[in-house]
């Protein structure tokens, strides 16, 4: 593992017009180990190190290199990255950078190739074997667009460039003006490292947190008004029927006075006449002989064939041959039955429903034999005498009367 000194040194295009900076660089897996030794080594210095991406830190205000003069340092965070990064790639291993300072007059003289040796290209870097390797330092130059790295003596780079080699780190007055603040800092003071990465990432889990509360809030809100939506919907459906009710409630009234036959809206039809209460459905068991008839219609009740009219088993019957008389009206034929209004026949869609132009049973058996029955055929209005067992007719149960 590499663990040295290491000189930023750019050179423009032109040798002549050579510059530029130079910085000590540690670079390994041991960041965190170099950290707790300056906040050891510096418990009376506030250290600022700027996080410039996930492998590359900069020291902003401690120097690994001194020069002869007063340096000036380079404060561009973005520049900054733009020198580390390629090192950082080449070697594939984390960095962390002292502060980068202008280089000292003489290096605008001396072109790199003419004071380094052993120089490599930076992808393919190379540690070149040394009897004294730690007297000998890398130094990355910049050529033609290509990042190179010699190396030489530190003691003849001190000589030839006023650059003096620090054993560690000294502090310096090196301040980032404001707008080059980032959020991701880590401030050393008192010994104790402050990590801002660590607070930035506790202050993203509480966003994200928040975030969560907010989007749980939302749904109970938007459950809430989904239940306040279900609960007007059947608010208004409940007020809608309530005022169809009542509207055929008041239409019943109104027809009560000329219509015959007036709809119930509860599976009955009233019989305006007799005062009798029809079932409105005429076909709702089909042909059964007279017995079964009897049966089906005393066993009728609410729930069975539409009806909702709270009636019970025992409420309803067969009509008597009497009650048919008055029922059917001869001025119509197929069936004799006829309209709500009483102005014309019947037809489907009216008041009643499933009118057979046929035979219905009566409840009243023959006195002289009482094993015939009447019926009424609805075709044509004629009443007819049937042996009870042998035929099966239509049940068309009402109630009331008697």
């Amino acid at each position: 593992m590499l663990e040295t000194a290491l000189t930023i040194w750019e050179t423009a295009t032109k040798f002549h017009d050579a510059y530029k900076r130079v910085n000590t660089i540690i670079f390994g897996d041991k960041k965190e180990q170099y950290l707790q030794q300056i906040a050891t080594d510096m418990t009376d210095l506030k250290v600022h190190i700027e996080k410039l991406s996930d492998t590359l830190l900069y020291a902003v205000n401690l120097d690994g290199i001194r020069a002869a003069q007063q340096p000036g340092y380079i404060n561009d965070l973005r520049e900054i990255r733009q020198l580390l990064e390629p090192l950082q790639q080449a070697l594939e291993q984390p960095l962390l950078s002292s502060a980068i300072m202008t280089a000292p007059p003489q290096l605008e003289s001396k072109p790199p190739r003419q004071v380094l040796t052993y120089i490599s290209p930076l992808e393919y870097v190379t540690i070149p074997l040394f009897d004294d390797p730690d007297n000998w330092v890398p130094a990355l130059f910049q050529e033609n667009g290509e990042y190179f790295v010699g190396w030489q003596l530190q003691a003849r780079l001190s000589r030839q460039f006023g650059c003096e080699y620090q054993a560690q780190w000294l502090p310096n007055q090196n301040q980032l003006p404001p707008e080059q603040r980032g959020e991701g800092r880590i401030i050393i003071e008192n010994g104790k490292i402050q990590d801002i990465f660590e607070q930035e990432r506790e202050r993203q889990a509480a966003l994200a947190k928040q975030q969560v509360l907010a989007e749980q809030k939302a749904k109970k809100q938007q459950a809430a008004l989904a239940k306040q939506k279900v609960l007007a919907e059947q608010k208004a459906k409940k007020q809608q029927a309530e005022l169809a009710q009542q509207q055929a409630k008041e239409k019943r009234s109104q027809a009560s006075t000329s219509y015959r036959y007036i709809d119930n809206g509860d599976g009955t039809v009233t019989d305006t006449r007799s005062g009798l209460i029809w079932l409105k459905n005429a076909n709702c068991f089909g042909e059964q002989n007279w017995k079964t008839a009897m049966q089906s219609a005393a066993k009728l009740a609410d729930g069975q064939c539409g009806l909702s009219d709270g009636s019970k088993a025992g409420d309803w019957r067969l009509p008597t041959k009497e009650e048919w008389k008055a029922m059917i009206d001869t001025k119509y034929r197929t069936p004799v039955i006829s309209n709500a209004a009483g102005t014309d026949k019947w037809q489907e869609g009216d008041t009643f429903s499933g009118v057979q132009a046929s035979t219905y049973w009566s409840s009243t058996a023959y006195a002289s034999d009482t094993g015939y029955a009447w019926n009424v055929y609805l075709g044509g209005g004629g009443v007819f005498l049937v042996f009870k067992t042998n035929m099966n007719y239509y049940v068309w149960p009402l109630r009331g009367g008697h």
